[in-house]
């Protein structure tokens, strides 16, 4: 089962796909450092789009 949801830093509408569903959503699969989840998640509270976490992602491994 997915749901719809509003990124928290964009505002974009995107498809969540880790609300109870055997199969792990595609976050699952972007790899990404302890210090840029933190700061994800001083910005919102919920899931980011694909766009959002993929920039966050190649961020974190600039740093």
């Amino acid at each position: 089962m997915s749901r719809t949801l509003k990124c928290g830093i964009c505002g974009s509408e995107f498809v969540c796909g880790g609300v109870l569903s055997f199969e792990p959503c595609w976050c699952t699969n972007i790899a990404m450092g302890r210090e840029q989840l933190r700061t994800l998640a001083a910005k919102t509270r919920d899931c980011v789009c694909p766009e959002c976490l993929k920039m966050a992602a190649e961020k974190s491994g600039r740093e």
